[in-house]
């Protein structure tokens, strides 16, 4: 990521910080948005999360060091979604092959990775059209690229009536704050959600620009699933737990371990809204001073919460899958969550040989 990308990036997490609500009506919207669909209990609502790696993919981007030879209690493997970036040179069709067929999830993350907002519409379109198309390309079915998530989560609502227009599935680009929003902490957070019901929550921040919504949105079909701001342990952490882009370095006085473990806690014995790790491959080759590297942090984590029953790691195709036909705990099955289906599907893909 180059440097003045950087700098917008952190620039943009500091605004959102100090955003103030604006759409709720009351509270009672705000508990059902924070409350399971089909109205589950916490304790039948299955923990899962969402493994994501933003910009270029490639051999070198390390995801397969984290997932390859571990498995949930049930024996399904753990996948990830990958936001491809097709910059020159740092996507390699052939790693977007592989692990699209190992039941990973290509989603778009645009052309040139460049800023959306701001632009003109043209600009837009090609940037994701083209994106997808490159991919498809590389030979994940069109059919297979059902999100996008936009650099360095700049987002307007012109950005978002182009992805409803090319009739993408979801976007993961708007940060939910854990106060002044919906979320109230982690353990009490916004859901994933259709906007053909509007943008409920507080995505604007304090500059108008690089997180812009608008109370008259209406995008029926079109699910947003949150940049969730990890806020305990010196937090909010929306991506790469711990980092900071303007040193590119790790500053919290904590790991991205004990970060990761004390949000997943908080998270599994609360409402249990899905629970993200975010991340860049730059930050998995990060190696802290004093801790160790990043890399073998977020392994230690998949394997600290695989350990704990009703935890299942899928796509987010698969969350939105699940949340439109929810089931609880004691009745999921893999066939159900689409467990090792080519491209990250939800249960109606078939499933990979064993």
């Amino acid at each position: 990521m180059p440097a003045a990308a950087v700098a917008a990036t952190a620039l943009l997490l500091l605004a959102h910080v100090v955003a103030q609500p604006w759409y709720l009506d009351n509270a009672s919207q705000a508990s059902n948005l924070t409350s399971a669909p089909g109205g589950l209990m916490p304790e039948r609502t299955p923990q899962f999360i969402l493994l994501t790696v933003d910009d270029g993919l490639n051999p070198g981007t390390l995801i397969r060091s984290v997932t390859d030879g571990r498995t949930h209690l049930d024996g399904c493997p753990v996948p990830a979604t990958m936001f491809v970036s097709m910059v020159r040179n740092t996507t390699k069709c052939s790693t977007v092959l592989e692990l699209y067929r190992q039941g990973f999830e290509i989603a778009a993350h645009t052309l040139t990775h460049k800023r959306m907002v701001g632009v003109d519409r043209e600009f837009v379109e090609r940037e994701i059209a083209e994106g997808r198309r490159q991919l498809v390309e590389c030979g994940v079915p069109e059919a297979d690229i059902v999100g996008v998530r936009a650099p360095f989560l700049w987002v307007d609502p012109a950005l978002r009536q182009v992805v409803h227009e090319l009739g993408l599935l979801y976007d993961s680009s708007i940060m939910e704050s854990m106060n002044g929003s919906v979320s109230n902490g982690f353990g009490d957070r916004l859901w994933p959600f259709d906007m053909g019901g509007g943008i409920p929550i507080n995505c604007t921040s304090d500059d108008r620009y690089t997180q812009i919504c608008s109370e008259e949105e209406r995008w029926p079909g079109l699910w947003e699933v949150p940049v969730w701001q990890q806020n305990e342990l010196d937090g909010p952490y929306p991506m790469d737990p711990g980092f900071s882009y303007e040193c590119m370095c790790h500053i919290s006085n904590h790991s991205a371990l004990d970060i990761l473990k004390a949000n997943f806690d908080a998270a599994y014995s609360g409402n249990r809204a899905p629970f993200n790790v975010y991340v860049h491959p730059f930050w998995l080759k990060n190696k802290p001073d004093g801790f160790d590297p990043s890399l073998q942090q977020l392994q230690q984590f998949v394997e600290y919460a695989l350990a704990k029953p009703d935890v299942w790691f899928i796509t987010m195709r698969q969350l939105i899958a699940w949340m439109q036909n929810p089931v609880p705990v004691d009745e999921l099955t893999p066939e159900v969550l689409g467990c090792g289906n080519i491209g990250g599907a939800g249960p109606a893909q078939p499933l990979l040989a064993t």
